[in-house]
């Protein structure tokens, strides 16, 4: 600006956003948007990232966006196709094919048409990151009955950071694939704050669950009634935290075969006794249960 005195004091305002800039991810998101939705496709309500076409035979295309990966699942393969043509016309974009891996999951397909879904590769470089690749497997998640006090005094910062990182780490795997560390993870969760020895050694005992349970996954068989109808599960113990005398609740719903919804988490208050935990666990339930209904004799709300 030394060269351009009349320019001194000025800001220059950008036409377009540029790659790495804070405000390039919204301005993306908005572009595409318009995109999907020009080309008959709707956001439901229940998730943003998810874009919807209803067809006139009844059944639904759907577009899963991630920032710039998009995922296609539809019965119509002309109907996919249509809209690789036009993104290919508009950004050029990279065709991988049918879906192998997305965000870390993996996606088998049998000769049958069931679906798997699994993250070993990911929970093997969550093994190695935390030194847990060759430890010696065990067959359950966490101590039964493992009861755990909050730390206090002084906090071990080391211990902190590795705590949260793999807190965060298996937290990913339980919303994605694995269920079945739902409970343990929400537990050990609870003691963030202020980790202590005893707690990263309820974490590394995880590590050694999944070292033994790597091959696990979701199963959904195909079939035209597979998608009819789902199965729920509740189950709530009474005043078995220590540290706040509340409950904890957990639910899981099946469709498949496989699970499609699942929560383990504290009631919000303390239950008078085992049926008024259990009462509570079963309308946390119902809720999502209720959910559940709408979505699937509507449709995603849009």
């Amino acid at each position: 600006m030394r060269d351009l005195p009349a320019y001194v004091g000025c800001v220059l305002r950008l036409r377009k956003a540029l790659y790495g800039l804070k405000q390039s991810g919204r301005v993306w998101n908005l572009k595409i948007h318009k995109t999907l939705t020009n080309l008959g496709y709707r956001r439901t309500r229940t998730d943003a990232c998810v874009y919807v076409l209803e067809h006139d035979d009844g059944t639904r295309t759907y577009i899963a966006l991630y920032v710039d990966d998009l995922l296609f699942v539809g019965p119509s393969m002309p109907e996919i196709q249509r809209i690789k043509n036009v993104l290919q016309t508009l950004y050029g974009i990279k065709d991988l094919g049918a879906a192998e891996f997305i965000l870390g999951i993996q996606i088998i397909r049998d000769a049958s048409g069931n679906i798997t879904l699994l993250q070993k590769a990911y929970l093997e470089a969550v093994l190695a990151r935390f030194k847990m690749g060759d430890c010696r497997p065990l067959s359950t998640p966490m101590e039964p009955n493992l009861q755990l006090r909050k730390g206090s005094g002084e906090i071990d910062l080391v211990l902190k950071r590795q705590y949260l990182q793999a807190i965060g780490s298996l937290m990913y795997a339980m919303l994605a694939t694995r269920p079945d560390l739902c409970h343990s993870v929400g537990y050990l969760s609870r003691f963030s704050d202020n980790p202590k020895p005893e707690h990263w050694n309820a974490i590394q005992h995880v590590l050694r669950y999944i070292r033994g349970t790597l091959d696990l996954g979701l199963y959904y068989a195909s079939g035209p009634s597979s998608t009819h109808g789902f199965a729920a599960y509740s189950d709530t113990d009474w005043a078995a935290c220590i540290n706040t005398s509340r409950s904890t609740q957990g639910y899981a719903f099946l469709l498949s075969g496989g699970a499609i919804s699942w929560s383990s988490r504290l009631q919000t208050r303390p239950a008078k006794s085992s049926t008024d935990a259990e009462y509570i666990g079963l309308g946390h339930m119902g809720s999502e249960r209720s959910e559940e209904r709408r979505v699937g004799k509507e449709g995603p709300r849009c």
